[in-house]
């Protein structure tokens, strides 16, 4: 069977001339692929090759809507495929473009991306064609205190251009006000409030350590009550133990561990939730941070790190995490261990929650590497609900 995706580990003293010659892959497509800005690559660092298997150089006067109709494709597609086609229809002549993929035979799949007031608006742009659902972070509740961090109108408005689910994202912190009634009450009237008025397909609400409590769970189950007869969603950040939550809702987003946990680790929190709650209305959320001397920071950052200074990343086949050592002054200290999920274990992850029955995988779109989500696109048809408009 062709494989038209796969991983590659680099090899000491590989270029990306290298590995580009090696699969017949344009240096372009490995870079847009893989979030590559510099040939800099470290022995032992894995790289996404996903190899067309339709390509065709643009000429004068092409546009996305005249190439979908001479290759039969969808516009949408052109846009998957090709990370650099943001805005607009116009393409530049002269460009090799991957104009299809083997098709994935896993099965559709859906993609919430989270959307946080320090998103940059291109790095939206850039996840926009892999998502089905958008969650833009508006509000903060401390107590009784309601904060907006960030406009995120623009983001908001592309969103609702392309078709996407987009629901008003709400986190609670310190909530202690949960217990008052009339303050629940008082709090989820606004919340519906600025949902309706803003045009949302729904809420998302999550919290911090101090809402997971059954005075929460209370304050979902009043939350779907007060949204009976409207036609909104209610989706909400849920953790291991909220199996309850996860049954309230419409749909959850599931973070598995806020720690760096083995393949093996992940595996059996995954089929450990399946017996609290229904995966079907699950999304989960990838590990897409590593570990520095103990401190989390973000896969890409560390990856950049090990780019710069390791002489080599190695990757333990049993748990599937990558890690490097070395002695470079970070905060003026020196740093000693690093490890990171490998892109097989993201990829060993992704199929074993599809084959449990989960409805998809949640990305923090500030943070997610690119190639997770070309894993997504590579493994799984993405679940369309809303055909007519993100078809286009």
């Amino acid at each position: 069977m062709k494989v038209d995706m796969i991983i590659h580990r680099v090899n000491l003293g590989e270029g990306l001339a290298d590995i580009s010659k090696h699969y017949s892959v344009s240096q372009t497509r490995l870079a847009e692929d893989n979030g590559l800005y510099r040939d800099n690559l470290c022995e032992g660092e894995e790289l996404i090759i996903r190899k067309p298997t339709l390509e065709a150089l643009t000429r004068g006067g092409d546009t996305l809507g005249r190439l979908a109709l001479r290759y039969g494709v969808k516009k949408n597609t052109l846009k998957t495929n090709n990370p650099s086609l943001i805005d607009g229809d116009s393409v530049i002549p002269g460009v090799m473009l991957a104009i299809k993929y083997q098709t994935p035979t896993n099965g559709p799949s859906s993609a919430i991306g989270i959307v946080t007031g320090s998103c940059r608006l291109e790095k939206f742009k850039e996840a926009l064609p892999y998502l089905t659902y958008a969650v833009f972070m508006q509000y903060t509740i401390n107590s009784d205190i309601r904060t907006k961090p960030a406009d995120l109108t623009s983001a908001v408005s592309l969103a609702k251009e392309k078709g996407l689910q987009a629901l008003l994202g709400i986190e609670l912190i310190n909530a202690s006000w949960l217990g008052d009634r009339g303050a629940v009450s008082l709090m989820l009237d606004g919340m519906i409030r600025l949902a309706e008025a803003g045009g949302y397909d729904g809420l998302y609400l999550c919290g911090d350590d101090s809402t997971h409590s059954s005075l929460y769970t209370e304050f979902i189950l009043s939350a779907r009550r007060a949204m009976i007869g409207r036609n909104l969603l209610l989706i909400t950040g849920v953790r291991k133990e909220d199996g309850e939550i996860a049954d309230l809702s419409d749909a959850s987003v599931l973070t598995l561990s806020d720690e760096l946990l083995s393949i093996g680790e992940y595996r059996e929190l995954s089929f450990a939730f399946t017996d609290l709650t229904e995966s079907s209305k699950v999304f989960v959320s990838l590990p897409d941070f590593g570990l520095v001397d103990g401190r989390g920071y973000e896969r890409d950052a560390i990856v950049r790190l090990g780019r710069r200074w390791a002489k080599a990343i190695s990757t333990d086949d049993k748990t599937l995490i990558s890690s490097f050592s070395t002695t470079v002054p970070c905060s003026k200290r020196q740093v000693g261990a690093v490890c990171f999920p490998s892109l097989v274990m993201i990829k060993e992850l992704m199929l074993t929650c599809h084959e449990l029955g989960y409805m998809g995988f949640a990305f923090n779109i500030e943070t997610v590497p690119m190639q997770y989500l070309c894993l997504f696109n590579s493994l799984f048809t993405r679940a369309d609900y809303n055909s007519t408009a993100i078809d286009e």
